[in-house]
């Protein structure tokens, strides 16, 4: 039987970088169409956070470590306790305030704005972003209806004063489901390595920087051309991505594999929790077989993501986040959970994809929010990571970068301007992400 020793909310703290680096936040940037009205936004904030009490929590020291004192060998483990304290709510400064620490209430959430832009900051520990909307949802629904005077329908937003739905908190049973099914896992290995890319960031400060571009897209644009060549979004994104890695690749450069961020939760029993059960489903595409037609290589991407959707590959996921749990618990220091997590986290030890992309919206809907909302794009950590959010009438598309280089972003949109999808680019733009302190770190 496996039983984890600690909240799963906290395990990947343990592989945060040392301040002031970021590691693993989550900034959301929400495009308002008008200019932001900041103390009825911290109002509206206050207000939505109470009905997501396990947002609101601030990062501890277990019990035993505090018992043994602080000149001890350190050992203990991360705990999240309420907090109560007010979130952080304030004007976008030039570098964002470090999630955990004292200028945010010690909360791993805060908030910031500037002109019509809303940034809203979580650790990955908390929740993906999934998650993050169903708060952000319920914060603009109250922003806007004061800001605005107007009433709202409710849709399918989470009121302030709802109740927690059932299945909201759930975390799988691993022991029960590996009484159901046997664990099935991706057998390939790590796509083209980009590590040339890193390499160039580090040994020229002057080229490097966490940059971010922006893609909105009509969606009747990109589903037209969906249509045509009997693809999704996804498969599009990939497939169109997939061409741009070997255009701009060495021509003796092979063995590109998408990573395609995949919401498990409906494998592993818990589909509306607010946890992040996301894994990598991965479709490698070789240089000969990225010749092939639109339709072909949509249909082998597609069929390739089908067969990896199924609780046998959640389970293995599962599994491998669990198995490092475990050997965490059963390190003796903080020091030493820490130093096993900077190569074991959930995010690291797993295949390495050339690229990724992420499409968490497709059921997605911002309701009547949607005629207050320009855009949305997401923002974290990656370099060549795709993130695509529906708003409204378009895609909003944030293309991640760790190189000033733009050879990728215009071979990338030249494809969609030979395959008539319509789109419009803006940027780079600083991440700008927040870093994160942690107690006794």
């Amino acid at each position: 039987m496996k039983h984890i020793k600690y909240d799963p909310d906290t395990y990947l703290l343990y592989g945060v970088s040392n301040p002031p680096y970021p590691s693993y936040p989550i900034r959301l940037r929400v495009t308002m169409r008008d200019d932001v009205k900041g103390e009825v936004l911290n109002e509206a904030m206050q207000r939505a956070i109470r009905r997501y009490p396990y947002f609101a929590v601030k990062v501890t020291v277990d019990a035993e470590r505090q018992r043994i004192g602080e000149q001890s060998s350190g050992i203990g483990g991360y705990v999240l306790q309420p907090n109560s304290l007010p979130i952080c709510v304030a004007p976008t400064l030039a570098k964002t305030l470090a999630l955990g620490s004292e200028a945010v209430n010690s909360h791993l959430l805060s908030v910031d704005y500037e002109g019509n832009d809303i940034y809203f900051n979580i650790h990955h520990t908390l929740t993906g972003g999934i998650g993050l909307v169903e708060l952000i949802k319920t914060a603009l629904y109250e922003y806007v209806t004061e800001a605005f005077g107007v009433s709202l329908p409710a849709d399918d937003i989470r009121m302030a004063d709802s109740a927690l739905i059932e299945g909201e908190t759930d975390y799988p049973d691993i022991n029960r489901l590996s009484r159901l099914y046997s664990p099935e896992s991706y057998r390939g290995g790590d796509g083209y390595s980009m590590n040339a890319d890193y390499m160039e960031a580090y040994m020229n400060p002057q080229s490097a920087g966490d940059f971010y571009f922006t893609i909105d897209m009509p969606k009747t644009s990109l589903m037209d051309y969906c249509k045509r060549v009997g693809g999704s979004p996804t498969s599009v994104l990939t497939v169109l991505m997939t061409k741009t890695m070997y255009q701009v690749l060495p021509e003796d450069a092979d063995g590109v594999v998408a990573g395609i961020v995949h919401n498990f939760r409906d494998e592993v029993g818990c589909p509306v929790t607010y946890r992040d059960m996301v894994r990598n489903i991965y479709v490698p595409i070789g240089r000969q077989q990225s010749s092939l037609t639109a339709p072909e290589l949509n249909a082998l991407t597609r069929e390739t993501i089908r067969q990896q959707v199924a609780p046998e590959y959640g389970l293995a996921e599962l599994q491998r986040i669990t198995d490092d749990y475990l050997q965490t618990d059963s390190l003796s220091t903080l020091a030493e959970k820490c130093q096993y997590n900077l190569q074991h986290s959930r995010y690291v030890s797993c295949p390495r994809a050339t690229f990724n992309i992420s499409y968490f919206g497709q059921q997605l809907s911002w309701g009547a929010l949607s005629a207050y909302i320009s855009t949305v794009h997401a923002i974290s950590e990656g370099h060549l990571m795709l993130e695509m959010i529906p708003v409204g009438d378009k895609f909003c598309i944030s293309f991640y970068q760790v190189i000033s280089n733009r050879k990728y972003i215009d071979a990338f949109i030249n494809l969609f301007t030979q395959e008539g999808i319509a789109c419009e680019v803006s940027g780079p733009f600083m991440k700008n992400l927040p870093g994160v302190e942690l107690p006794m770190k």
